[in-house]
């Protein structure tokens, strides 16, 4: 050793990394099918290391001298070909062929393998444009907007889901969770209050500004809230991370002294993701007005990694705790994705606190503030009822809605946050027209979307808690407390906020935030009462039921005032459809019920996906019959449409080339 206190360094970082694989490789082969034996011969694998070095050595050839069955080598032999340059095959000065065929341009790019795309500029090797498609639609734009996020969440379920398990798996549901559940939501409330009405406010403006054309005031305003935000969040931090005991004491008085101490050290760390999630929020609302739509999304999912990461690391040093050093380390890393782009794009100038545009920003988002304070509060009322239920009980609300939060990641976050720049737009380039339309395409879509993923989850509620979370520390009497509520806290943490959340998009476009916190305020306050009267008479169950109940009472007021306001909204039509989408949600519900049932005997993993098997494509084939628009959208979100067309594309090249 040369220098024993730089080796010590060096140790820790290299020992951070090894611990890390160490406990994911420990925690994943308890994951069930984690590994299969197999049985092979000395020759099976002599065979495979020849195949792979002969592999190696024909990619590491020239071009010319590669065999005649390597994809360069036929593109220039078709290229060569008369009857293709009949079609109107050419060299580019890149090195590409180009061939045109039907209305189709097809761009091979030499590299040693074909990589199939729909004429975006991301894909290397083949791109394929049909020249005589019609102009897409704005719906259909919007769908690919709700699809890149989409793909996003699908990211964040995967990342999302191995953070649960590894949570359930260390923790269990008991005083742990129970108290980083109690603290996690003090800061949470804040967020909420603070920030909410931030994003609705700030994207129109700043697509106003851009559509007028003035963009170097649009980003002077991104500025001025950088720093408004940032400055006004971190004071929100140290104070409440400074009375982090009393705020604990105010809010959860009936945790017993040693929960209500473990929660209130873990509070004084959380609080510090405050203003982190604030500055992702602003640059995260800037993002999507710049049509960018996959990073934002992802964030969550980089923040997730470095949570599990810390997780893994801390947890047997310092127990309890590392869930909150955890939570922190995500928040940084979410934010840093949105913060980079926007910090780097800067801007010249801020405008000043007196401009009559930030006292406008100012004075649309008091609303949300002050009401907020009420509306939100329900999550702390949720608190305090559930400090005095026995241990585990917040736990079990904890991971069902744990499960209702990757289903929004996955399918909630994507048509929300498309569908509000277009709304924005549609209404600065056509008035109420334009808002009407892209409201009832955006409604039509999240009903679609939302009520056949409630009722296949709620079907295979029992094997997907199991396979989830029932290992470790979490035994088989949480699993079934856990999936008797996992339809309730769904309706009332998936369904009805993408619902709602579009229907007050609708509100915050046309530059009024009082309407939807006034209404939010008064449900918020009958939560209050209703959530006593329930939680005293069926427990933690009452308690799930008391948010879907008062959200629900919330989007009927919303709806009624909207269709007053918006005289050209077709509500009549939207009630079929949404009766429509209603009875083909509770078919695919039976058929997943009957399905999980029938095979009750198999590993719930494999109950779940056949459930969701057999009750997807049914469901999509019933959505055609009653709406095709939206069940082409639906593709186009999750990406079918796409993968279709591009295998269209390529049967019909390798047809044309064999006939020429």
């Amino acid at each position: 050793m040369v220098f024993l206190p730089l080796g010590q360094v060096v140790g820790w970082i290299a020992w951070v990394f090894l611990t890390y694989t160490i406990e994911v490789v420990r925690l994943t082969a308890r994951v069930p099918f984690a590994s299969t034996p197999v049985q092979m011969g000395g020759w099976m694998m002599w065979g495979y290391y020849a195949l792979l070095g002969g592999l190696t050595w024909c990619l590491a050839q020239p071009r010319e001298k590669k065999p005649g069955f390597f994809p360069e080598n036929l593109v220039s032999q078709c290229s060569g070909n008369r009857d293709h340059h009949r079609r109107g095959a050419g060299v580019g000065g890149d090195g590409a062929v180009r061939l045109t065929s039907k209305g189709m341009v097809i761009t091979f790019l030499p590299a040693p393998q074909f990589i199939f795309g729909t004429g975006t500029a991301d894909v290397k090797e083949l791109v394929i444009r049909e020249t005589d498609k019609p102009p897409t639609s704005s719906n259909n734009t919007v769908a690919r907007a709700a699809f890149k996020v989409t793909l996003g969440g699908l990211f964040r379920l995967v990342v999302g889901i191995s953070k649960q398990v590894i949570l359930a798996y260390i923790f269990g549901a008991g005083v742990a969770m129970d108290a980083y559940l109690t603290a996690f939501v003090i800061p949470i409330y804040l967020r909420t209050v603070l920030l909410t009405g931030l994003s609705y406010v700030i994207i129109p403006a700043f697509v106003q500004l851009q559509t007028a054309e003035r963009e170097d005031d649009a980003w002077a305003l991104v500025g001025t809230f950088f720093w408004l935000i940032g400055g006004l969040l971190a004071v929100v931090a140290i104070g409440g991370s400074l009375f982090s005991q009393s705020l604990i004491a105010l809010f959860a008085p009936g945790l017993n002294p040693g929960k209500a101490d473990l929660a209130a050290r873990m509070l004084a760390v959380l609080m510090f993701s405050v203003p982190l999630a604030g500055l992702g929020s602003l640059t995260r609302g800037i993002q999507n007005a710049r049509n960018h739509f996959f990073w934002p999304v992802t964030s969550t999912a980089i923040g997730a990694v470095g949570n599990v990461l810390v997780l893994l690391v801390l947890y047997r040093t310092v127990g309890p705790l590392s869930l909150a050093w955890g939570y922190l380390v995500a928040a940084t890393l979410q934010a840093c994705v949105t913060l980079i782009p926007v910090l780097r794009h800067g801007w010249t100038r801020l405008m000043p606190l007196r401009d009559s545009r930030v006292r406008e920003m100012v004075r649309l988002m008091l609303p949300f503030v002050l009401f907020g304070i009420l509306t939100y509060s329900t999550s702390l009322f949720e608190r305090y009822y559930a400090s005095g239920l026995p241990d585990g009980d917040l736990s079990y609300l904890g991971y069902a809605s744990k499960i209702s939060e990757i289903m929004m990641a996955l399918i909630g976050a994507g048509i929300a946050a498309a569908i509000f720049p277009a709304m924005a737009r549609a209404y600065v380039q056509t008035g109420e027209g334009g808002l009407v339309e892209k409201a009832e395409y955006g409604l039509r879509l999240t009903l679609a979307v939302a009520m056949p993923a409630w009722a296949i989850v709620s079907a295979v509620a029992v094997p997907l808690v199991t396979f989830l979370f029932e290992r470790g520390a979490f035994q088989h009497t949480a699993t079934c407390s856990v999936s008797r509520i996992v339809p309730i806290v769904m309706i009332g943490a998936v369904v009805f906020p993408m619902v709602g959340g579009l229907i007050s998009r609708a509100y915050y476009v046309t530059r009024d935030t009082h309407t939807v916190s006034i209404v939010a305020a008064v449900t918020s306050g009958l939560y209050i009462l209703l959530a006593r009267v329930l939680v005293d008479t069926w427990g933690y169950v009452g308690l799930a039921w008391a948010r879907p109940l008062c959200a629900g009472l919330t989007i009927l007021v919303l709806s009624w005032l909207l269709t007053r306001r918006l005289r050209s909204l077709h509500t009549g039509k939207l009630l079929r459809e949404t009766l429509m989408y209603g009875a083909a949600s509770l078919v695919v519900f039976l058929a997943a019920w009957l399905v999980v049932n029938a095979l009750a005997f198999l590993p719930a993993l494999l109950q779940s996906l056949a459930a969701f098997l057999v009750a997807g494509p049914l469901y999509m084939a019933i959505l055609f019959r009653i709406d095709r628009e939206i069940a082409v959208s639906v593709l186009e979100m999750t990406g079918v449409r796409r993968m279709v067309v591009g295998a269209r594309a390529a049967i019909r090249l390798i047809a044309e080339t064999s006939q020429g």
